[in-house]
Parts: C-alpha cells; sequence; structure tokens
C-alpha cells in the first residue's frame, strides 16, 4: 500500500545544483496524522527507504520529531536505516513535543549518531516550537536549516553565538522561504569555517 509522499530537492544557493531532497510525508504538506498513523507511515517509509535512494542522487532527509524519536516503533525503523547512513540524515523538527522527556530524546539521538547516522535542524528561528539553536548547541548536525535570518538573534543572544560557532558544527545552511527561490526548492548556503 503506497503512502502519499513527496521528495523536495535541496539546492546549493552558491551553484544551484541539488544536493540532497527531503522526504516529507503527503502529497502537498505535512498530514496532522495520531501515533498510529505516523507508525503505520514509517513503517512503510522502512521498506521503501531502498527504493527511494534509487531514485534520487545523494543523501536524503527524514524529518523526525522529539515525539516520534521518543516511540519505540519508529525508532525501530529509524535504527534499521543504519546500513544506508552514509546517505539518509535524520532531520530533527521543531515540533513541540507532547509528552516526551528531551534529555531521552538527546541521549536517543546521540546513541543514533554514535551509529553513523547524520543530523539536520529543522527551522532555527522558527517563531514556534522549540528552540533550533538549543538543538543545535546539543547534538552538533551536520546541517541546519533556517526559517529566517539567524544573525539578528546572534547578536542579541550569547548561547546563539556559542551554538553557531561551535566546533563540529559543519558547512552548510538551508534558507527556507527566500523571494528568489523557486517555489519548493530548499537552499543551502555554506557557512564559514
Amino acid at each position: 500500500m503506497n503512502k502519499p509522499y513527496r521528495l523536495q530537492p535541496i539546492v546549493d544557493l552558491q551553484n544551484r545544483h541539488t544536493i540532497a531532497h527531503e522526504l516529507l510525508a503527503g502529497k502537498r504538506c505535512c498530514p496532522r496524522w495520531d501515533v498510529s498513523q505516523w507508525r503505520d507511515w514509517y513503517g512503510w517509509l522502512g521498506h521503501q527507504l531502498p527504493h527511494l535512494l534509487d531514485q534520487v542522487t545523494g543523501p536524503i532527509f527524514v524529518n523526525v520529531s522529539s515525539d516520534q524519536v521518543a516511540d519505540p516503533a519508529i525508532l525501530a525503523v529509524l535504527q534499521s536505516w543504519t546500513p544506508h547512513t552514509d546517505r539518509v540524515l535524520l532531520e530533527w523538527t521543531e515540533h513541540p513535543p507532547m509528552t516526551t522527556d528531551l534529555d531521552s530524546v538527546t541521549c536517543t539521538l546521540l546513541s543514533l549518531q554514535d551509529q553513523g547516522f547524520q543530523f539536520a535542524i529543522d527551522d532555527i528561528g522558527s517563531p514556534v516550537g522549540m528552540d533550533g539553536l538549543w538543538r543545535t548547541a546539543t547534538i552538533r548536525p551536520s546541517f541546519c536549516k533556517n526559517r529566517r535570518p539567524v544573525l539578528p538573534v546572534c547578536q542579541s543572544n550569547q548561547h546563539a553565538r556559542f551554538s553557531l560557532s561551535a566546533p563540529g558544527l559543519h558547512r552548510r545552511a538551508d534558507h527556507r522561504g527566500m523571494d528568489r527561490e523557486p517555489r519548493g526548492h530548499a537552499a543551502c548556503q555554506t557557512m564559514g569555517r
């Protein structure tokens, strides 16, 4: 049984080349599913991921929320992707946890990193949801995706300045909603290092 999804290209702003794809649930927007529906979707995705990797070049970013990481059934699917850690990046979303202990989620994410997974932080600077700068400082992701300019925040926030200058923070950032970017494309820009 097929589940609705879409693959959105992530484009390097400097050369306009597609460097990755973001796998999103739903045909047009993220569905408002309950836990059992998300378990079902991730279960389906667990079987489909190798086929999806064959369809595109480069990595695939897969969104996961704190609650999804804390769910044993969804976590088991994520762990089953260990053979694909060279091409699958887990993108920790800003969705606020409903019942999750963030210390436990952080430990789980760090364990997944130890298993070879790379991470992206979704929507740093989003006016709603979890603080992306805190999430960045917590797990030191390979990619950061910005909802709005982060630099003004850094000018007034010591923790934010540390997060962006922390050793181990890699070189790409994704900016959404830029007027000059084609709709449906996420865009990447090199972060200086």
